[in-house]
């Protein structure tokens, strides 16, 4: 069954054509995740999970992570190291680094930790981006 005026702030793009399960409503294509789910810049660029997973998924040592903003807008990763990757926390905090950079085009400045696990909601889920942070001015509903 559809959910009708359902809002999670996914950011989304309309996809062409039918499904090929047959079904005949619109098809979608998730973008970066959850508008909430980003960091925002001083300048105002919001930085989306997609840039963050991209780190997870490329830099060897990297089992799981996880970025939070704070109020003042720092930034912290935390980093599961993956037990097998034979890597020290410092060479994957290195490359976690090297890869936003990358990615962003930008040394954004962050804190790289060590955790052994990613904290779960209640609903057992994990928020991998989340942000406290709210620059001068912005107004959210």
């Amino acid at each position: 069954m559809p959910l009708v005026r359902y809002l999670i702030d996914d950011r989304v793009v309309a996809v062409p054509g039918p499904c090929r399960c047959g079904s005949s409503f619109r098809r979608i294509r998730l973008l970066d995740g959850r508008i909430e789910d980003a960091v925002v810049l001083p300048g105002g660029r919001r930085v989306y999970f997609g840039a963050f997973w991209l780190a997870a998924a490329t830099v060897p040592g990297v089992a799981e992570l996880a970025v939070r903003q704070d109020e003042q807008g720092a930034i912290t990763v935390s980093t599961v190291l993956d037990r097998d990757g034979g890597r020290s926390f410092e060479e994957v905090a290195a490359g976690v680094r090297a890869c936003l950079r990358d990615q962003l085009d930008l040394a954004l400045p962050m804190d790289v930790v060590q955790v052994d696990r990613i904290e779960l909601t209640p609903g057992g889920k994990a928020r991998l981006v989340t942000s406290a942070y709210r620059p001068a001015g912005e107004v959210r509903s």
